[in-house]
């Protein structure tokens, strides 16, 4: 190596221009008078040494101070996982040995799951050795355990593996019926329950990273779910309803509508007697004194009620020409024309 004035320089290298920064030189500098500089050329000269890459020697000759700078000047990049004796930070003496393992770049599929390892490895076996699995626990090896690591070997291990897993599970909160005497009647308010958990311990077992086996061994920590209350009113109904006193019925009714009051029987639907539907109703009833037809946007079907001078009917049927504040009363065949016309009549609505 040559330096001049400290700088790294070359044999052919001018004395004044540009110089290279790079390893310092034995300092040497001298002033003169006070006014000047010497120019100080300083030579390191290169010693013998023998360097093994692996299998392959070296023989060359270097003026580095340690053997990270010989290997430098070699071109090696030594990366973690390298050997290297002696250390990169020993000095050089004339004549010295120096020996470089390079590590090997191996991808391992263990148990399905990828991994690269960069070592020293020389064999299969060494390398279960490193990653801590006995050899007899491979069950799936692609190479011997005796065969040799290359570079860029791809190797695939497979192992059963057995642990306990601990799952939490979810726990849905019940509904619970409740009354509140201070609600009204038929009033409904839901309280929101929560949802609780339980924590479920599983041994698990595994085979080249595939699940083969799992088996509920215990419960852990619990946290109860909060039910759901569901609150109806019992208020009680202070309203008093009227009464309706004739000869065949006195009780309580709702409320009134005057309506305009038809007759029908099977025989009038124009169906024949033969007919499968013959004398059904929409809610298939069979048509009869107490079934009566309505819209059921004016009285909603199965409304009881009840009807001056017929009696007691129930909301059963609708009909195409029933519209508005029009029913119709069921009469059964038997009965022929019972002479009711379509009066206007007052009917009582009983709930």
């Amino acid at each position: 190596l040559v330096y001049l004035d400290g700088n790294a320089s070359s044999a052919r290298g001018p004395l004044f221009g540009v110089s290279y920064a790079s390893r310092s030189a034995p300092s040497g500098e001298v002033a003169l008078d006070g006014t000047a500089k010497p120019v100080t050329i300083s030579i390191v000269r290169a010693r013998p040494y023998t360097v093994y890459v692996d299998t392959l020697k070296v023989d060359t000759r270097s003026a580095a101070e340690n053997v990270q700078g010989l290997l430098e000047d070699l071109g090696m990049t030594v990366r973690e996982g390298d050997l290297v004796r002696p250390a990169l930070d020993a000095r050089l003496t004339a004549g010295l040995t120096v020996r470089l393992a390079k590590a090997r770049t191996v991808t391992v599929k263990l148990n399905g799951k990828d991994q690269s390892l960069y070592t020293l490895a020389e064999t299969v076996g060494d390398v279960l050795r490193l990653l801590n699995i006995e050899p007899a626990a491979a069950e799936l090896l692609s190479f011997p355990v005796e065969t040799r690591i290359e570079n860029g070997m791809e190797l695939a291990i497979g192992t059963t593996e057995n642990f306990e897993e601990d799952v939490r599970e979810a726990i849905a909160p019940r509904t619970v019926e409740e009354t509140d005497p201070t609600l009204a009647p038929g009033a409904v308010r839901i309280v929101p329950g929560t949802e609780g958990s339980r924590v479920k311990h599983h041994a698990v077992t595994l085979k080249n990273g595939v699940e083969v086996g799992r088996v509920l061994v215990g419960f852990g920590e619990t946290i109860a779910a909060v039910p759901t209350r569901h609150i109806t009113g019992t208020k009680p109904n202070t309203a008093t309803k009227p009464v309706l006193t004739t000869p065949t019925y006195t009780g309580p009714y709702t409320r009134t509508m005057s309506v305009t009051a038809t007759w029908y029987n099977a025989a009038s639907s124009g169906r024949p007697a033969e007919d499968p539907a013959y004398g059904h109703t929409a809610t298939g009833n069979i048509v009869d004194f107490g079934v009566c037809a309505v819209d059921p946007t004016v009285i909603p079907m199965y409304t009881r009620f009840y009807v001056p001078g017929y009696g007691f009917c129930t909301a059963l049927d609708t009909g195409g020409v029933i519209k508005g504040n029009i029913i119709d009363l069921g009469f059964p065949d038997a009965a022929g024309n019972p002479g009711w016309g379509n009066p206007v009549v007052e009917i009582y609505i009983l709930d």
